[in-house]
């Protein structure tokens, strides 16, 4: 059986997406989009933050989506990570 990975990040985050005020995907992500097709894109900054054990200190990262409203199997996602 799994383990569930304990995590925490302090950092900023940029969210810009197609629904008409607040990205649902934030709130839950058993929430649906505004729109029948959620479109969004979010920026990552962590200053500090671990997964784990692994430090995400300094990691910047772009996350860009494409996603049914009800959020099913068939979400293109395509993350970009900064290097270190």
């Amino acid at each position: 059986m799994a383990q569930d990975l304990k995590w925490w990040a302090e950092g900023d985050l940029l969210d810009a997406c197609n629904c008409d005020l607040l990205c649902p995907c934030h709130v839950s992500f058993h929430q649906k989009a505004t729109n029948d097709t959620c479109e969004a894109i979010w920026g990552v900054n962590i200053q500090r933050g671990e997964w784990g054990q692994t430090p995400l200190d300094g990691l910047r990262a772009v996350i860009v989506a494409l996603a049914p409203r009800t959020h099913d199997r068939r979400r293109l996602d395509l993350p970009a990570v900064h290097r270190r």
